[in-house]
């Protein structure tokens, strides 16, 4: 919701006059990149391994270097200039990186089959940084009557191994399939 960007807002406070004196101030804020960093980086306590570098990812990306933020991709203008970056661009939409990532040498050797995928998403990987980020890549295989015969799936993630006290946070990471 909005609080979780903006802030909370106070019970007794008419929620217009928050949103002009404290919301409406703090958009230009909004619009920087560093901004970003406070949901999109973390950082393991116990080790101070990066668990999740997305921030980092751009900051050292080609789209970085061209002046292209965060808010620049993920924060389209909806409406008259109304931006908003809510969380229905993470969910689970297939196209979000229809133009992005393209297969590229497909071959097929029977029974082996290989190809290679091309990132181009310009400011991160993709799936993007952290533990909660995987990426699914199924191929089916059909007869020559368009019946499936055979379905191969890999997954694309970072896996990372839980704080051994709390046992909920990530503190590690142990594979990148990226």
């Amino acid at each position: 919701n909005c609080e979780t960007c903006h802030g909370t807002i106070s019970d007794d406070v008419p929620l217009m006059e928050t949103h002009a004196t404290k919301f409406k101030p703090g958009r230009a804020e909004l619009r920087e990149p560093g901004f970003c960093a406070t949901c999109h980086t973390m950082q393991s306590p116990l080790t101070g391994d990066r668990i999740m570098p997305l921030y980092d990812e751009w900051e050292g990306s080609e789209a970085a270097s061209q002046g292209i933020t965060c808010q620049g991709c993920h924060m389209e203008p909806r409406g008259s200039q109304l931006r908003y970056h809510g969380f229905d661009s993470i969910a689970r939409n297939v196209d979000i990186y229809r133009d992005d990532l393209v297969l590229t040498d497909v071959r097929l050797d029977f029974p082996e089959f290989t190809l290679a995928i091309e990132n181009r998403v310009m400011g991160h990987a993709v799936p993007p940084s952290g533990p909660s980020r995987v990426m699914v890549l199924e191929i089916s295989f059909l007869d020559a009557d368009g019946a499936q015969v055979h379905t191969a799936t890999e997954t694309f993630a970072k896996k990372f191994e839980l704080m051994p006290v709390i046992g909920l946070m990530p503190h590690k990471m142990t594979e990148n399939t990226q």
